[in-house]
C-alpha cells in the first residue's frame, strides 16, 4: 500500500502506510510548538485506533529524531540506516 495522507496541516504531515502487513507512522513537523504537540496527541489516537481497526497490534516509525516520538510515547527497537526505529503497542 502507498502511502496515505491522514492529516494535513500548514503545522504537519501525518501519512500512514501498511509495509509487509506492519502498520507505519510517517510524520512530517514543519511549525514547532504546544499547540502542535496538543494536535498531534490527539491525531496519534485516532492513527492509532485506524491502526487498531485495521486489526494492528503495533505501529511503527523510523525517526531521524527519537525524542520527538519518545514525546508522542513510542519506544526505541534499534537503528535502520542511522535512524531510530519506533514502535507503538496498540490496545
Amino acid at each position: 500500500m502507498s502511502r496515505v495522507v491522514f492529516s494535513e496541516t500548514e503545522e504537519y504531515l501525518i501519512e500512514v502506510q501498511e509495509i509487509c502487513g506492519e502498520f507505519h507512522l510517517h510524520c512530517l513537523v514543519y511549525k514547532w510548538n504546544k499547540s502542535v504537540l496538543k494536535a498531534l496527541y490527539q491525531e496519534l489516537a485516532l492513527v492509532k485506533l485506524m491502526a487498531l481497526n485495521l486489526g494492528h497490534k503495533k505501529m511503527y516509525s523510523v525517526s531521524p529524531n527519537p525524542k520527538f516520538c519518545e514525546l508522542l510515547c513510542g519506544r526505541s527497537i534499534g537503528t535502520h540506516n542511522e535512524c531510530e526505529v519506533m514502535v507503538w503497542e496498540l490496545s
